[in-house]
């Protein structure tokens, strides 16, 4: 009784969780799974144990853990070549917890599995959960073919009916992918930094001077005299020789009258 409570328990806990994270079961086209995940890597998965962690919200829930010995890195970074991916659920201390849509791992498979970034206890999260694992098949071709559920193609997802996808993924295939859409993605950075940029190149920079109408308005004792062509500085040097000479005239006039009238 007490271990099928512990189930109910863990079920509702699980139920109330965040579901806005990649450990969400969510159907949805293969290239878009691709582009959503942080981390896409190839390897070998090795043993597995059951215990309790925090999830991304900070609850405490039971997880299993999977070792797992990186072969490549497809996207993203991995610090380490062994590393502890983490699914949901599992049986520890007598509480069990059951999760549907995982992806389940067996020792020595060969995968490729879409992954989180690193969790507070140094494990990553199944990105999507089934939806994050594929299988490596070799056929008969020499291609290495992806199988698993998240190979969703786009004409079977409601609303991508009008851009067919490739059915059969192949692990060449798949490279080929991440580097075009990490090609695209560089392209609209530097599409959106030259569209900035060329907005900035349009802004005139204002000036740091004002404008003479502003500074007559505001300061009326600093305004300034309207500079004068070469022409009207002649004329007024004319009119002022002229004016002395007549000034002078005045004078010598004035002088030869008093020294007349004293004989």
């Amino acid at each position: 009784m007490k271990k099928i409570l512990g189930y109910v328990f863990a079920a509702i806990m699980f139920l109330i969780g965040d579901f806005s994270s990649g450990t969400t079961f969510v159907e949805k086209p293969f290239e878009d799974s691709v582009k959503d995940a942080p981390i896409i890597a190839r390897g070998i998965v090795g043993s597995r144990n059951v215990n309790w962690a925090n999830s991304e919200d900070g609850t405490r829930r039971i997880y299993t853990f999977f070792e797992f010995q990186v072969i490549e890195v497809l996207k993203g970074e991995l610090i380490s070549r062994s590393i502890q991916m983490r699914e949901l659920g599992g049986e520890k201390d007598g509480v069990g917890m059951r999760v549907a849509g995982t992806a389940g791992f067996e020792a020595g498979e060969d995968v490729v599995v879409f992954l989180g970034q690193k969790n507070s206890d140094s494990s990553h999260d199944v990105w999507g959960m089934m939806m994050g694992k594929f299988n490596i098949q070799k056929n008969n071709d020499g291609n290495e073919y992806l199988s698993g559920a998240g190979v969703v193609p786009k004409q079977h997802i409601e609303g991508h009916s009008d851009t067919p996808s490739v059915n059969k993924w192949t692990v060449e295939l798949l490279r080929q992918l991440i580097q075009k859409q990490a090609r695209d993605e560089n392209k609209d950075k530097e599409q959106q930094a030259y569209s900035h940029g060329s907005k900035d190149l349009i802004k005139q920079p204002k000036s740091n001077f004002p404008d003479q109408a502003a500074l007559n308005n505001e300061a009326p004792h600093l305004q300034l005299q309207e500079s004068k062509s070469p022409s009207d500085q002649a004329a007024v040097g004319f009119d002022s020789f002229w004016i002395l000479m007549s000034l002078g005239l005045a004078a010598a006039l004035s002088v030869m009258i008093i020294f007349l009238k004293t004989k």
